[in-house]
């Protein structure tokens, strides 16, 4: 189900009788009261969620984001609530499209209407982060840095532990310190252009800290950035998809990849740039290890950014088949 195509439908019932809503229910199969709208007399695109008002007790403030108007009314006499979500700003016409494809099918899964409300209320919050940054889609240095820990993902860690174990070990840009989580090592990637100082960014004091984890190795990516020739960006994540198809890892993989701020609709802003490998090491981080940590600070001081070189972490390469025989014990 397109939601691009039932707004356009609705459109074209239009009455042109003045304020009000055209509505039509969606996602048939599932338990929950799921619309899209047309907002008259405005013509805004909405997609709705109705349920048991004491599903919806505790959200009266529900999260917002920019360019759309998220809203919740109460109907009292028949004790039900609706959350609306409005297009506004109609410049973000098809980043809204995707975001409602998204939200409507994930909120159709729930069993009940509090489980669907905690779903709704989570997505939108995640889409907040989304829609600051992907009007225009991600920048150089963030493409390359997805491209790097997708190349881990699918080159290192999944012929190691399996498809869905390496999904589950990614951890997108906010879950977690680290990029990969296994139980047997923590791995954080870092990558640089190759024609470019192999000097890579660390962010905060925790990033390069073992503490909690078995074991710490920085993965340092080196990639040959080319103009119109592969791999790219949509290519790589689409080998990717390949590869977690039938695995049971399919949703998470797509959350993983909306939380890195990768959305198929900007797809041809990326095709132009294709990488190829130049370079893969991996460090062990242990005591001696070039950086700084919590331990090394004064009280007070936190919220550190500085710059690794990586000819300095040279003394701490290991071998890549040692840490894919820690990734193949944890899988």
């Amino acid at each position: 189900m397109k939601p691009g195509r039932v707004w356009v439908d609705l459109d074209a019932a239009d009455p042109g009788s003045g304020a009000g809503r055209l509505r039509r229910r969606v996602e048939a199969g599932s338990k929950l009261d799921l619309h899209l709208e047309l907002v008259l007399p405005e013509r805004y695109q909405a997609v709705s969620l109705t349920v048991a008002a004491a599903a919806a007790a505790g959200h009266e403030n529900p999260p917002q984001a920019a360019g759309l108007r998220h809203t919740l009314t109460t109907a009292g006499d028949e004790n039900r609530a609706t959350f609306s979500l409005e297009l506004i700003d109609r410049a973000a016409a098809d980043l809204f499209e995707v975001l409602a494809e998204d939200l409507l099918g994930a909120v159709a899964a729930a069993a009940d209407d509090r489980e669907g409300v905690g779903i709704w209320t989570g997505r939108i919050a995640r889409w907040q982060h989304l829609l600051r940054r992907a009007q225009h889609g991600l920048g150089s240095e963030l493409q390359r840095a997805l491209m790097a820990e997708l190349w881990i993902l699918r080159d290192l860690v999944a012929p190691a532990a399996g498809a869905a174990a390496a999904v589950r070990a990614w951890q997108g840009p906010a879950r977690s310190r680290h990029d990969f989580q296994l139980p047997l090592t923590s791995l954080e990637v870092k990558s640089c252009a190759a024609n470019q100082p192999q000097v890579v960014t660390i962010n905060g004091e925790r990033q390069l800290d073992e503490v909690g984890t078995p074991a710490l190795h920085l993965a340092h990516v080196s990639l040959d950035v080319h103009h119109n020739r592969p791999e790219t960006l949509p290519e790589m994540v689409a080998s990717v998809r390949e590869l977690v198809l039938d695995s049971g890892a399919e949703v998470e993989f797509e959350d993983l990849l909306l939380e890195s701020g990768y959305i198929d609709l900007h797809a041809p802003r990326y095709a132009g740039t294709g990488y190829t490998l130049r370079e893969s090491r991996i460090f062990r981080v242990a005591p001696g290890f070039p950086r700084l940590t919590e331990a090394d600070l004064p009280e007070g001081v936190g919220g550190l950014r500085y710059r690794l070189a990586i000819a300095a972490c040279v003394p701490f390469e290991v071998p890549v088949d040692a840490v894919r025989g820690l990734i193949g014990e944890a899988g």
